[in-house]
């Protein structure tokens, strides 16, 4: 009934769909993606990441909901952000479907990404039961205010009215490509940087208050230094995360561009990876600053290297499709 009902609310859940038959992964690309899923799944349970994760939520309600209300609301944000672009000046727009139709339509998307925050906490659960049985009742409350309140935080910045650029700065603020040269490759660390640069100052790297009021409601035990190493590891990882995403996407566009220019492809994967590369060093060594500070462990920092790779794995897989299949 509600397969039925979504395309009746609006037809993008019915060419969403139709798209999503028509580009579904080949059996060799959909076994890469479980065994990588099982991987991630081996490595909580050894390191014990997701016991360790369901006790700190559990010890500390308030600062582990701001930090995932963060989060979610960063990761949640550009989706609905380019859903209710498409919807409001796509060729959507020129269909007679009100303006109460389309925001529903947010609204269940939201929804969906709801359930699936919902459902990573139960996984995270399953993973942990046997070690951290006792914390998964204490764990729930602030999982499920920081999921719904970072859900609630995206929605709102989606169903507000889109705001214009000034004209004054609009041509400095989009991202650039120069493809009358004779390296055209050399522009791409460019282009990508503007592009980081641009999406950062809309806001869709995160908001600085949300880390504020994260460490505002840290307890009072928790000393300078240790208020300064979180700091450290949730800001590095909000940038890194933003960084690669949109640095591999600007990749996967130049090389549709480049289609038909004669290249070298080592070259080309050298040109397209630097900046990426560039980015995780930096936000690494940062993040190991602030591991340091809280007092060094590695299961700590492989948690927040799994989740940096968890949140770029689609774009990764977008671009190294790219790079196998240069002329499709």
């Amino acid at each position: 009934m509600l397969r039925l009902s979504l395309p009746a609310l609006h037809p993008w859940f019915d060419q969403r769909g139709r798209t999503l038959l028509r580009s579904r992964p080949s059996v060799r690309e959909g076994a890469a993606w479980v065994a990588a899923l099982c991987g991630v799944a081996a490595l909580l349970s050894l390191t014990g990441t997701a016991s360790a994760l369901l006790r700190v939520a559990a010890a500390l309600p308030g600062p582990s909901a701001v930090l995932i209300a963060l989060i979610v609301g960063t990761l949640a944000s550009r989706r609905l952000l380019l859903l209710a672009a498409e919807l409001r000046t796509g060729w959507f727009a020129a269909l007679p479907i009100s303006t109460t139709r389309a925001r529903g339509t947010l609204f269940v998307v939201a929804l969906g990404h709801l359930l699936a925050g919902i459902a990573v906490w139960c996984a995270i659960v399953a993973f942990a039961w046997f070690d951290s049985r006792a914390f998964v009742s204490g764990s729930f409350v602030p999982c499920a205010t920081g999921v719904g309140a970072g859900m609630a935080l995206a929605l709102w910045r989606a169903l507000r009215p889109a705001r214009a650029l000034p004209e004054q700065r609009a041509g400095r603020r989009e991202p650039a490509f120069t493809l009358n040269t004779s390296a055209p490759l050399s522009a791409v660390l460019q282009w990508q940087r503007r592009a980081v640069v641009l999406q950062w100052r809309l806001g869709q790297g995160g908001h600085f208050w949300l880390v504020g009021a994260m460490l505002v409601l840290l307890p009072d035990r928790m000393g300078l230094m240790l208020a300064a190493g979180v700091l450290l590891m949730v800001v590095p990882w909000l940038w890194a995360s933003l960084a690669l995403r949109v640095s591999l996407q600007a990749a996967v566009e130049a090389l549709q561009l480049l289609r038909a220019t004669p290249m070298d492809a080592s070259a080309a994967r050298k040109a397209l990876l630097r900046y990426p590369l560039i980015a995780l060093a930096c936000a690494t060594a940062t993040a190991f600053v602030g591991n340091l500070l809280l007092g060094f462990s590695w299961i700590r920092l492989l948690a927040w290297a799994i989740a940096l790779a968890v949140v770029c794995a689609p774009s990764a897989w977008r671009m190294s499709h790219a790079l196998r299949n240069p002329h499709a």
